[in-house]
């Protein structure tokens, strides 16, 4: 809002001017009587008076109506009645108890630099003019033109003053004009007209001042004890000049009401203004302080205090348009309350408190340039648009502390424009936002809940209750920190520029959906640490739409939703790392890990809880780390595998929970799940099973644990059980089922069957080869098993590889059995017996064998066929496959 007439404003001098008419009237004089008498007399003596007709004396006389009288050079006393044209004088005048004075010329009663004296009961009918005026107890019918008056229980037209004015139980006119220079006052008395005070002082006490205009260029005009101040001027103008001006509306009763009339502060010189002690100043125009016009640096001050009220249409708080002049409002005090029907415009570094269980209310607040700080107090803001800012142009602030309440009908933005920097604390104190906050709007913002304080946000009308980082040049910061924030609606952090919440020392949020990287380009992040700290949302969380997207939950952290997006749109990208005992990530539906953007997901001694999860992406890289103890557990089914890749690791005693049916690949990327190290494990509980699909490859490796009811293993899916356990039987339904590089031990607790599809045996050294351990049958009705010598070595003769054991029987039959790169002519035997295969070796073959470098005869068993058909080029490509899985 444009600051309105910051210029200075002139004003008329006042002063007592004589017509030169007038003066020629004099000259020319139809009838005088000059005073020849002692200092005192009767007018009814005509032996002291001479008196001239047509300009030729005429001897003693009397005067009457007709006569000017002059009193040159002497004092006068009048103690009967009389009535003259006029009375002129430079010395004294003293009208003598219950004596009437008439004057009927348009000179009146003139003393010029002498002293009129009005006794008890006097009266003076027609102008007066003098330096100095006493009344006590008299009355003048006229007006009265002074510099120095004294007025006791008297009445007087007009007054001009031109130096100071003392009144007590007095009436002067509704058209008086006074200007002071020196110490004055008013008591029970009552005046109209226009005031100037230049370097004076006036009182007002328990009187009634009705003015049309006011100004104090310096000095101090003080309303006291039930006085009454209207004025219907322009503006009441404060600070003019050089120097210190004041004004203090104070006393029960004591009002000050401006009509149609702003209230300038400090446009030239210092200005303080206080309404306090239940007193009140009301405008229904504009209060403008700190003004600091052009060069002039003023300091300017506008005190409510101990139960005092102040009300404006538009008040504007400023400090002078950045030339270094400040700009101070204050409300303090239980009951003391300062209201702005419009706007409160803060700029230029102006600065606005309310301490002390005060009140401050608005219909719109603006923070341009400056600070309001609520301090055990109230704020309220009754419009629902515009919006409340704070620094919508500059750099402003806005705090709440130490029990404070706000409440705002619209919404909070905080940082406005591009190059904004805004600041709103919330201190173990209340503010709710009817209409949500923008934090971050085009500029930055930052946004702090703090010591147990309470942020309440509705709704825009559209269900968004939260914009942090709002437009690209956006950067907002939420900050909840031991207090809480709860949202009536969904949030966006990282709309379309820069977002981030951080949630700590045990505080909480509470939302609807949440978005954190909404648009293309946008960056969100969101942060929650810290035991007891808690995000809950009642909807769905996404962590990167189109943007770039960040969830970090840490040190004992929680966050709670419905269902959960990282990585949702292509192009964008989400990370969410969950870490530290006791944190967690609870997800009551579906966690996409990776929709059709980049996903990340780490676990990292915390936990994951979902309904259900798909893990992968159709257009980007997928990744997720469970580690260091934590857990990501799934109560319904699981989906690993995207169009692009998609790697899972669970390692250093994670753990991987799932429900129902569990799916590796399929999707058309390559996916890899592996579990590795000891206590690492992946469980689907119950009659859950798993599928390895199409470039799905799931790796369990020193002393990792997989357990399922079955696992099966489709065409172009591969098991590799390197130092692993299986819980469960395993299904090879066309893909390759291996123990790892040699040396690998894999354990099956379960079942094996075999119906299409390879067993890959390794074997590198005397002690380096692999072995598949089954607890109970082993079933080969299809496929092949293949065995690969690797590292160089060739076996001597006598040595043998104990390659499978199943505890409960080995059953094989229709399978290839390939064994490749051996030397030509080795010797080898693979027996199959009831329990297991064994490959043994008896030295070279004179003749040599085949390309295979070795050949041997099976020995089949009783119930069991067993096809022999060594195929290196086949069992290459087997090799092949296994490396790129």
């Amino acid at each position: 809002m444009p600051v309105s007439r910051l210029g200075v404003r002139s004003k008329v001098a006042l002063g007592v001017v004589v017509s030169l008419f007038l003066l020629a009237g004099r000259a020319a004089a139809q009838n005088s009587a000059i005073w020849v008498g002692p200092s005192s007399g009767d007018f009814n003596t005509a032996s002291n008076w001479l008196c001239s007709e047509g300009g030729q004396t005429i001897g003693a006389c009397v005067p009457g109506a007709g006569y000017d009288v002059t009193a040159a050079n002497v004092s006068l006393t009048i103690s009967s009645n009389v009535g003259v044209s006029s009375i002129l004088g430079n010395n004294a005048l003293v009208v003598d108890s219950n004596t009437a004075v008439t004057t009927t010329g348009v000179l009146g009663v003139q003393f010029t630099g002498g002293v009129i004296e009005l006794l008890q009961g006097s009266l003076i009918n027609g102008q007066v003019e003098t330096s100095f005026l006493s009344m006590d107890g008299a009355t003048i019918n006229g007006a009265v033109m002074v510099n120095h008056a004294t007025l006791t229980n008297s009445t007087t037209g007009n007054l001009s003053i031109g130096e100071y004015l003392t009144t007590t139980n007095s009436v002067m006119g509704s058209a008086s004009n006074l200007e002071i220079t020196s110490a004055g006052s008013m008591t029970g008395s009552s005046i109209g007209g226009m005031l100037t005070i230049q370097g004076g002082t006036l009182t007002v006490d328990s009187s009634t001042f009705n003015a049309t205009s006011a100004l104090i260029t310096s000095g101090s005009l003080t309303l006291q004890n039930g006085s009454t101040w209207s004025e219907s001027g322009p503006a009441f103008f404060m600070g003019l000049a050089p120097g210190q001006s004041t004004l203090d509306v104070t006393g029960l009763g004591t009002t000050m009401t401006l009509h149609g009339t702003d209230l300038e502060l400090g446009e030239v010189g210092n200005a303080q203004a206080t309404v306090e002690n239940t007193a009140s100043l009301s405008t229904d125009k504009d209060i403008l302080v700190g003004l600091g016009v052009g060069p002039f640096v003023t300091q300017s001050e506008l005190d409510v205090k101990t139960g005092g009220t102040l009300s404006a249409d538009g008040i504007t708080v400023l400090g002078g348009s950045g030339n270094g002049s400040t700009g101070v409002l204050t409300v303090d005090g239980a009951g003391s309350s300062v209201t702005a029907t419009g706007e409160m415009l803060v700029t230029g570094g102006g600065v606005v408190s309310a301490t002390d269980q005060a009140s401050l209310t608005v219909n719109t607040l603006t923070i341009q340039t400056g600070s309001v700080t609520i301090d055990d107090s109230t704020l309220t803001v009754n419009a629902d648009t515009p919006p409340a800012l704070v620094a919508s142009q500059g750099t402003g602030s806005l705090t709440l502390q130490n029990g404070a309440t706000g409440t705002m009908a619209g919404q909070l933005v905080v940082g406005g424009s591009a190059g904004s920097n805004g600041t709103v604390t919330i201190d173990d104190s209340e503010l709710q936002a009817e209409g949500g906050v923008v934090i971050g709007y085009g500029g930055t913002g930052t946004l702090t809940v703090q010591n147990g304080a309470s942020l309440k946000t509705g709704d825009d009308g559209t269900g968004l209750s939260a914009v942090i980082g709002l437009q690209n040049t956006g950067n907002g910061t939420v900050n909840v920190q031991g207090g809480s924030w709860q949202a009536g609606g969904s949030v966006e952090i990282g709309s379309d520029g820069t977002g981030t919440l951080n949630v700590s020392q045990a505080g909480t949020v509470q939302s609807e959906d949440a978005t954190i990287g909404k648009d293309a380009g946008s960056s969100g992040s969101v942060n929650v640490a810290g035991v007891g700290s808690q995000w809950s949302v009642s909807g769905d969380v996404t962590v990167g739409s189109f943007g770039s997207g960040s969830l970090a939950i840490s040190g004992g952290g929680t966050v709670t939703d419905v269902n959960a997006t990282i990585g949702d749109k292509a192009g964008s990208s989400g990370s969410v790392n969950v870490i530290g005992v006791g944190s967690s990530w609870q997800n009551s539906g579906i966690l996409n890990v990776g929709g059709d953007g980049a996903a990340g997901l780490t676990v990292d001694a915390g936990t994951v809880t979902a309904g259900g999860a798909a893990i992968g992406s159709n257009f980007a890289p997928v990744q997720v780390d469970v580690t260091n103890h934590g857990a990501l557990s799934v109560l319904g089914d699981l989906s690993v595998g995207g169009a692009t890749g998609t790697t899972v690791t669970v390692e250093n005693g994670g753990t991987l929970d799932s429900g129902n049916h569990a799916t590796i690949g399929g999707s058309g990327g390559e996916t890899t799940v592996t579990v590795t190290g000891a206590n690492s494990a992946w469980t689907l509980h119950g009659d859950a099973e798993m599928t390895i699909d199409d470039k799905g490859s799931l790796f369990v490796n020193n002393g990792g644990t997989v357990t399922a009811n079955t696992i099966t293993v489709d065409t172009g899916g591969s098991l590799n059980g390197q130092g692993g356990t299986v819980i469960g039987s395993v299904v090879n339904a066309g893909g390759t089922v291996t123990p790892g590089d040699a040396v690998g031990t894999m354990t099956i607790n379960g079942d094996y069957t075999q119906t299409s599809g390879s067993l890959l045996l390794e074997i590198d050294g005397a002690d380096q080869f692999d072995q598949l351990i089954v607890s109970g049958m082993a079933n080969f009705t299809g496929g092949s098993i293949d065995v690969l010598f690797g590292n160089g070595f060739v076996p001597t003769d006598g040595e043998d590889f104990d390659l499978i054991m199943a505890s409960l029987g080995l059953n094989v039959s229709n399978i290839d059995f390939n064994v490749a790169g051996l030397p030509d002519g080795l010797n080898f035997n693979d027996t199959f017996t009831a329990n297991g295969l064994e490959l043994s070796f008896m030295g070279t073959q004179s003749g040599g064998g085949g390309n295979n470098g070795g050949g041997g005869t099976p020995t089949p068993e009783a119930g069991s066929v067993v096809t022999l058909s060594l195929g290196v080029a086949a069992l290459l490509l087997l090799r092949k496959k296994r490396a790129l899985a």
